[in-house]
């Protein structure tokens, strides 16, 4: 599976996917031109959860670096995702929302609280596929 690079930010490389086999989940890393890990991403396999059907969790979506921030890379991403989910008929994402830095370790700043993080990743809904939040 090949992720798209993110062009509004010429800085960025090509995105790195990973497949973790010790915990079967999938990790991509975008670095910059320095190579400074900038952002994160990562979410499980698709797992049966019945009755809603299958589900991936969201274990982490986030910027790392002040200076990437609120320009459009989580959220492009997590379009990413969410049409990935849609095309292989997955049809609930699981997230597990953490705002300190234990959730977010790497990270220069945390700037968003739960109830932010919650209408974000709300927004991603759509026709087929439910973001559950806790």
């Amino acid at each position: 599976m090949k992720w798209e690079k993110f062009e509004m930010i010429p800085k960025l490389n090509e995105p790195e996917l990973y497949f973790e086999k010790d915990n079967c989940n999938f990790k991509i890393n975008i670095f910059d031109d320095e190579n400074k890990e900038v952002f994160i991403m990562k979410f499980s396999e698709p797992i049966d959860c019945l009755p809603q059907g299958t589900a991936i969790e969201l274990e982490r979506l986030n910027t790392l670096v002040d200076e990437y921030r609120n320009k459009g890379l989580a959220k492009y991403y997590m379009t990413l995702l969410t049409d990935l989910c849609i095309s292989n008929s997955i049809s609930v994402i699981s997230i597990i929302i953490g705002t300190d830095k234990f959730h977010h370790y790497g990270s220069e700043k945390i700037l968003m609280d739960k109830e932010r993080l919650k209408k974000f990743y709300k927004s991603f809904e759509k026709d087929g596929l439910e973001i559950i939040i806790s």
